[in-house]
């Protein structure tokens, strides 16, 4: 397998969008970003994320090769999504830092003796 470093090395030299059309559904930062948004909310889009083609339970296999189907985000859609990124815990203002997948319960939460939190448990 790739080392961790390989790996984000890889990932950083891969471009942006595909084409003279700004495809991003093939091997792009671009198709990596949309399906990994997805992952957070359903793990089937895992295997989209891959350097190497795997295939989702569904046996479908994305971000690989473009089917010149799928336009580049708009500007304000990118700089939305970079937005979203920069606001993320999970990856860098670019969104393409990889990092430890931590245990649920080590959530951030309030912290004890926060204002807002005892007010909140007052109330």
């Amino acid at each position: 397998g790739l080392s961790r470093n390989k790996c984000i090395q890889d990932l950083s030299e891969l471009p942006l969008t595909d084409g003279e059309n700004a495809y991003i559904d093939s091997n792009t930062k671009s198709c990596r970003l949309l399906h990994a948004v997805f992952a957070a909310k359903n793990d089937s889009h895992c295997a989209h994320i891959s350097l190497t083609p795997i295939a989702d339970p569904n046996g479908n296999v994305k971000c690989q090769e473009s089917e010149n189907r799928l336009p580049a985000p708009t500007d304000d859609e990118m700089r939305k999504l970079l937005d979203m990124c920069a606001k993320s815990a999970d990856v860098d203002d670019n969104c393409t830092r990889i990092t430890q997948i931590t245990n649920s319960k080590s959530t951030k939460k309030g912290k004890k003796g926060n204002k807002s939190t005892e007010k909140g448990k007052k109330e």
